[in-house]
């Protein structure tokens, strides 16, 4: 059951191995695909970095998903429907900058439900007092 996941979070870590110096804010595609191929997408606004970063996305109507049949904004229950059925969560973060040794790595994929979504955030607003 991952009804609770609506109001939680999807969060990973992004590095890239290369970059050029002055690199500009690039967007990560992550799509939610539930049951009946069904899914919602929404590019993630990042700042790449060398450096391993956490990347958090909200599982709620906050940030603009798409639903992908219609290309329309989801609606909240078109996303607790996607979230309920849940069967693959992909994450796209492939930067062309041109360089030769350009990598793009994901790691610490994790879905936190709404409460433990909670938690997550105190815990980082802690963290960065």
């Amino acid at each position: 059951q991952r009804s609770g996941l609506y109001g939680g979070l999807l969060e990973f870590e992004l590095r890239m191995h290369e970059m050029e110096v002055g690199s500009t804010p690039r967007e990560v595609s992550v799509t939610l695909v539930g049951s009946g191929g069904r899914s919602i997408s929404y590019e993630v606004p990042v700042r790449l970095s060398t450096m391993w970063s956490v990347v958090s996305v909200p599982l709620d109507i906050s940030v603009p998903w798409t639903d992908r049949a219609t290309l329309y904004r989801a609606r909240e229950e078109d996303m607790k429907s996607v979230i309920s059925s849940l069967k693959e969560v992909i994450i796209q973060a492939e930067f062309t900058t041109g360089l030769p040794n350009e990598r793009t790595d994901i790691d610490n994929v994790r879905l936190w439900d709404s409460a433990s979504a909670a938690q997550r955030s105190q815990e980082i607003r802690d963290a960065e007092r």
